[in-house]
């Protein structure tokens, strides 16, 4: 199926498509390792494994292809689909120096009681993990398997998610920080507390994310003259102004998601995912197959708006609001 979707506009996908696999596992143990560390309250370990490491090697990857020390672009291509099985290890290997995992092949009596509870909590989960991976990679598959050159314009799309990626870069050192605290104020059931985290966060992710999108705006179309890439490149300007309007979207609405999951509503995010999910597939397939790229941003702003809609309501329903106007004047 693969080389019949993929084969005709997107042959180099098909040619290192077995690397799929190694990526999967290495982002899938770091993951779990990364969730496990977050609740030892060690996030700032998880970012530096993530942000600073993870980078740094493939730093070290593009230099040696630059300098011709990796023969060609395969060998570039298979160091960096084993790089997140690396981090992955870096990470284990600090938990068990810290001494803070521990492996044990039997049941406790705790693990038995509530085996009902917890597979249906990880089933849920896991549930809502994969509609959040597939509204992250449906665009760019629809684009690399329907399209005219599909790599090509999925090799712009993608640099164009790079970009609004960093709009919203702040945001993931909150949510690492946050979920622990988030968790206990909803067993102790301080409210204020939730509140306070979730108004100081949104009003912060929401400044800083303006910000950033401004500088990335203005200086979109000199980054990729300078670089230099294709001029092709310059095709998704647009293409990241609607992209950065949904991060914006996002930030402005702090850690909503984290505080819907540690709650007893933690259904809510599956539930609204999966409603979401039906509508955004057919939209994004048709609206890319008929007006080509960049309507599926379009898409991808519906799925967005929608999410932020449903969730809306949900904190509206719990008097637990993002953003006041007196926050403006009073912290700035």
């Amino acid at each position: 199926m693969v080389i019949r979707k993929y084969g005709e506009n997107s042959e180099l996908f098909v040619n290192y498509y077995y690397l799929i696999f190694p990526i999967s596992l290495g982002l899938t143990l770091y993951n779990v390792l990364e969730a496990y560390t977050w609740n030892l309250h060690k996030s700032i370990v998880t970012n530096f494994v993530k942000e600073v490491e993870w980078r740094f090697i493939i730093t070290i990857l593009i230099v040696l292809f630059i300098f011709r020390i990796l023969p060609d672009f395969g060998w570039f291509v298979k160091g960096f689909s084993f790089s997140y099985l690396v981090i992955a290890l870096t990470l284990l290997i600090y938990l068990l120096f810290t001494r803070k995992v521990h492996f044990t092949f039997s049941l406790s009596k705790v693990t038995r009681k509530f085996s009902k509870n917890i597979y249906r909590f990880c089933s849920f989960i896991f549930g809502a993990n994969v509609i959040f991976a597939i509204t992250q990679a449906f665009d760019t598959m629809v684009i690399a398997s329907v399209l005219p050159d599909g790599l090509g314009k999925a090799a712009i799309y993608t640099l164009v998610q790079y970009f609004s990626s960093v709009v919203q870069a702040p945001q993931r050192g909150i949510i690492a920080a946050s979920i622990p605290h988030l968790a206990q104020s909803w067993k102790d059931k301080k409210v204020d507390n939730i509140q306070r985290i979730y108004q100081r966060s949104s009003i912060n992710l929401l400044i800083f994310s303006c910000v950033i999108f401004v500088l990335i705006a203005a200086n979109f179309t000199d980054a990729i003259k300078t670089i230099p890439l294709n001029q092709d490149y310059l095709a998704g300007f647009i293409v990241f102004i609607l992209l950065g309007i949904t991060k914006i979207i996002d930030m402005g609405t702090g850690v909503n998601g984290q505080i819907i999951g540690t709650s007893r509503y933690w259904k809510f995010e599956l539930t609204s995912g999966i409603i979401l999910l039906l509508f955004m597939l057919p939209l994004n397939y048709f609206l890319t197959k008929k007006w080509i790229l960049w309507h599926c941003t379009g898409r991808f702003n519906l799925y967005d708006h929608l999410q932020f809609l449903s969730g809306y309501c949900f904190f509206g329903k719990n008097q637990i609001v993002p953003l006041q106007l007196s926050q403006f004047t009073q912290y700035y």
